[in-house]
């Protein structure tokens, strides 16, 4: 059954448990009764400014990503193919829009939010979309013993959409296929800014964390995705 994707504004299950602080939202572990942990924020900064930046350096990539402390090697074949460039060339090429204090505010939030996740052994990668059409619902880590958690913040476009774990029908999400959702589900906004940490398919300690993309941006969008070091995700 599909849910209903008109979003819940501004209301949280009780499966998203709110911390104080990223080192908060770190150390706390996942329990069977949550598998979200949050970190409410209002950011400074004009983040739409900044994609509109990459995405005219980008070419006709639809999505941009930007990696920093991968592990696996790409060829410059696949560079070209993924859109995959390193972190670094992100703010090479947003150098000029330093001189905005809005934009710089911007810059100065993504950096501190990596370094900051750097400290726990995260690696980041920025995801700068010009349009994103899948709204495909899923859990994260399918596969990947070493992804027991991903770390997300949408700084700017469409938000992430998450579910309440009693929306879904128990059982039916242990790898992240076959979702099956009870009547009336209906998604809850990851508002934009907020930082959280999300159980995956390979943390055994809570039910994953079932979220869909957007159906499409109005605007560029700018995600930040962190994952242990050695997960070596997708």
């Amino acid at each position: 059954m599909s849910p209903d994707y008109s979003p819940k504004q501004n209301e949280y299950p009780e499966n998203v448990r709110i911390v104080s602080s990223i080192a908060e939202m770190m150390e706390t572990d996942f329990d069977q009764d949550h598998n979200v942990l949050l970190l409410r924020r209002e950011l400074s900064g004009n983040f739409n400014e900044v994609a509109q930046a990459v995405l005219s350096r980008s070419g006709v990539y639809r999505k941009t990503k930007f990696s920093a402390g991968i592990t696996k090697k790409y060829t410059p074949y696949e560079c070209k193919e993924q859109g995959l460039r390193d972190l670094s060339q992100f703010f090479t090429w947003t150098r000029g829009l330093e001189v905005n204090d809005a934009c710089s505010a911007a810059l100065d939030q993504i950096r501190s939010d990596i370094e900051e996740l750097k400290k726990f052994r995260f690696k980041s990668t920025i995801r700068v979309e010009r349009e994103n059409k899948q709204g495909m619902v899923h859990v994260d880590g399918g596969g990947n013993k070493k992804l027991h958690s991903r770390v997300l913040v949408n700084y700017v476009g469409a938000p992430t959409l998450g579910f309440a774990q009693n929306d879904i029908l128990s059982g039916r999400v242990s790898l992240g296929r076959d979702i099956i959702f009870k009547d009336g589900a209906q998604p809850f906004i990851m508002q934009l800014g907020d930082i959280w940490r999300q159980c995956t398919v390979e943390n055994h300690q809570s039910l994953p964390f079932v979220h869909s993309e957007p159906l499409g941006n109005d605007r560029p969008r700018i995600l930040l995705v962190a994952d242990p070091f050695g997960s070596d995700p997708n």
